[in-house]
């Protein structure tokens, strides 16, 4: 199979450093995703998480959390990352999460979109992470989900982390991509609407299923090539394709995701957090 080498995406991207919204004007063309600390552009044949990084790591994308965490799980946090990063990141998690989308140009512009939001008393603001990408209040959330923009696929309620991914400068039009582990399809999307070639991949027929609601509720069903099967073993209509990069973002097992405003999300941390990450691998 013409797959390039694999490379990991470290965990150094910092998303908290990136502002809450920007009004000023973007292009394409003019902006690319970076290391925060090195300033680097984001390169590279793929991205992958690594399963090393499925459980702790994701904790940078936790909503909130309580100041009594088990101590297990400080523990935890504090042997995968330096002192100073460790507590960069328990001050983030006091922080509200940022709720954001993006606009879906298989089915709208951004200035059509921006139109409907207005008509529809929904508050927002631009976001640099990339010209379609935006941020929302609380408030604004929930107007978002009730507008016809999302009922129709104009946009897609998509975390800033969950974008980041699939906004590689080096992406253009007739690039081919294998989306490894694709569903429910935010990313799978962003590639198709950015006018790569992409061969889509999920072993789960439930998360198939999704897969391709998302992909006919956004317009991509023709851009995209889906395929109910296992990556690592994807038979020859997959294999055959000589891919310019692979994008790998396997599912967690949900563990990091807690709110704070329900006890229930975190109530199995106190009680055996090893066993409850071994119990979902």
């Amino acid at each position: 199979m013409g797959l390039p080498p694999c490379v990991s995406w470290s965990s150094d991207v910092d998303l908290t450093s990136l502002p809450a919204g920007h009004d000023a004007p973007r292009t394409a063309g003019t902006w690319e995703p970076v290391a925060a600390e090195s300033g680097q552009a984001l390169t590279g044949a793929a991205i992958t998480h690594a399963r090393a990084f499925r459980e702790l790591r994701l904790c940078i994308f936790f909503v909130s959390l309580m100041s009594d965490l088990p101590d297990a799980f400080r523990r935890l946090l504090d042997e995968a990352f330096a002192a100073d990063r460790a507590e960069r990141i328990r001050a983030g998690l006091a922080v509200e999460r940022q709720r954001s989308f993006r606009t879906n140009l298989c089915r709208t512009t951004g200035e059509a979109l921006e139109r409907e939001l207005t008509a529809a008393q929904v508050p927002y603001a631009k976001h640099p992470l990339s010209p379609w990408s935006y941020t929302t209040a609380r408030a604004g959330e929930y107007r978002l989900k009730g507008s016809e923009a999302y009922q129709g696929g104009q946009l897609y309620s998509q975390s800033l982390a969950s974008q980041l991914p699939a906004l590689l400068p080096s992406i253009t039009t007739g690039t081919t991509i294998l989306d490894a582990c694709a569903a429910p399809g935010g990313k799978t999307t962003i590639l198709a609407m950015r006018g790569a070639t992409v061969v889509a991949c999920e072993r789960a027929r439930v998360r198939y299923d999704k897969l391709r609601h998302t992909l006919r509720l956004l317009g991509c069903a023709d851009a995209v090539r889906a395929h109910c099967v296992d990556a690592r073993f994807p038979g020859a209509a997959v294999a055959s394709v000589d891919y310019a990069h692979v994008l790998l973002d396997p599912p967690c097992s949900g563990s990091g995701v807690l709110r704070s405003d329900d006890p229930r999300s975190w109530a199995h941390l106190a009680e055996d957090y090893e066993g409850y990450i071994a119990s979902r691998m």
